[in-house]
C-alpha cells in the first residue's frame, strides 16, 4: 500500500508511522539522505513468514523518481510511506498521485488557531479522556505556545506538537480517564517546559530496542540546524535529568519518605511527582544507578 505524508510537520510523520507499526506489528525501515533506495522487488516482497514491512522514504517523489513506478507500490504487500515537505501541485504527475484513490494522502501541516485546540482535544480522546471547557486553551497558554487574547499564533515555530502530545499523555495518565481540568494542568505542567524525551525513556523501560532506536532517530530529526555533537549532548542532558529524578524518588521511597516531604525538598508540583513515581517503578535501582 502507498501513503503520501505531505507537509513538514515531523511529529505528524512520526505519529502516523508509529500507529501504522503498532497496527500491523511491522518493522520500520527509514530511507533518507544518501541512503540507497531498495529495488522494486524488495519494496514489494515479504519474508518467508509473510511479515509486512514499513518503508519510510524521504523525498521519494521529488528526488528519487518513484513517481515512475507508483503502480507497483500501490499493490505492494508492504506499506510504502513517502515523506514530502511539499510538492508542486501544478505538475500533472503530482496532481495525479494526490487525487489517486489508491494512495492514502495525509496532510502533515502544523495546525494553528482553533485547529490547534481541536488537535489537542482529539489527542486526549486517544487516552479515553477529554478536556473541560477552556482547559485546552489554558494548556497552550501555560506552555507559551499560543496567544490567548486574540487566539492567534504570531510565530509558527512556537508550536511544538512533540511537547503538546507529551503533556496531553501525562495529563491523561494523571487524571485517570477523568476530565483534564485547569487545576490538573496547574499541578502537572511546568510553564515553558524543555524538550522531553518521554518516548526514549518509555522505550528503555519496555526494553524495546526497535522503539528506542526509532525514537532516538526521530528525536535527532527534530533538531534542525544543530550539529551532531550538540544533538548528542542535548539528548544526554535530557536523559540525565529524567534519570536523576527517578533515582531521587527511588532513594526517598526506599527510606519511606512521604510525598509531602519529597515535594518540600524538591520544589516539584504534585503532578510531576506523580509521573516520576509512576515511571520509577518500571526501572530497577540497579539499572538507574
Amino acid at each position: 500500500m502507498l501513503y503520501l505524508l505531505l507537509g513538514p510537520e515531523r511529529f505528524l510523520h512520526k505519529d502516523f508511522i508509529s500507529s501504522l507499526a503498532d497496527k500491523f506489528s511491522a518493522p520500520v525501515m527509514v530511507i533518507e539522505g544518501d541512503d540507497v533506495l531498495p529495488d522494486k522487488a524488495e519494496l514489494s516482497s515479504q519474508d518467508l513468514f509473510a511479515t509486512q514491512k514499513i518503508f519510510v522514504i524521504s523525498e521519494g517523489f521529488s528526488k528519487r523518481d518513484m513517481l515512475n513506478f507508483t503502480d507497483e507500490l500501490k499493490v505492494s504487500k508492504n506499506h510504502i510511506v513517502i515523506l514530502e515537505d511539499k510538492l508542486d501541485r501544478r505538475k500533472t504527475e503530482t496532481a495525479t498521485i494526490i487525487k489517486d484513490p489508491e494512495v492514502v494522502v495525509i496532510d502533515c501541516v502544523t495546525p494553528d488557531g482553533a485547529g490547534l485546540v481541536k488537535w489537542i482535544e482529539q489527542r486526549a480522546k486517544k487516552y479515553d479522556t477529554s478536556f473541560e471547557v477552556g482547559a485546552a486553551r489554558y494548556l497552550l497558554s501555560t506552555l507559551g505556545q499560543q496567544e490567548v487574547k486574540n487566539f492567534k499564533v504570531p510565530v509558527q515555530s512556537q508550536i511544538n506538537l512533540w511537547q503538546l502530545a507529551n503533556e496531553v499523555e501525562k495529563l491523561a495518565t494523571y487524571v485517570n480517564r477523568s476530565k483534564i481540568t485547569k487545576k490538573a494542568i496547574g499541578e502537572l505542567v511546568k510553564t515553558q517546559v524543555p524538550t522531553e524525551v518521554w518516548d526514549i525513556v518509555n522505550a528503555l523501560a519496555d526494553k524495546n530496542a526497535q522503539k528506542l532506536f526509532f525514537s532516538l532517530e526521530l528525536f535527532f530529526g527534530t533538531l534542525d540546524g544543530t550539529d551532531e555533537k550538540s544533538k548528542v549532548i542535548q539528548c544526554t542532558a535530557l536523559l540525565s535529568e529524567q534519570f536523576r529524578s527517578i533515582a531521587l524518588v527511588q532513594c526517598m521511597l526506599s527510606q519511606m519518605v512521604t510525598d509531602d516531604i519529597i515535594l518540600e525538598k524538591t520544589g516539584w508540583k504534585s503532578g510531576r511527582l506523580f509521573m516520576v513515581k509512576k515511571t520509577s517503578v518500571r526501572f530497577t535501582t540497579k539499572v538507574v544507578f
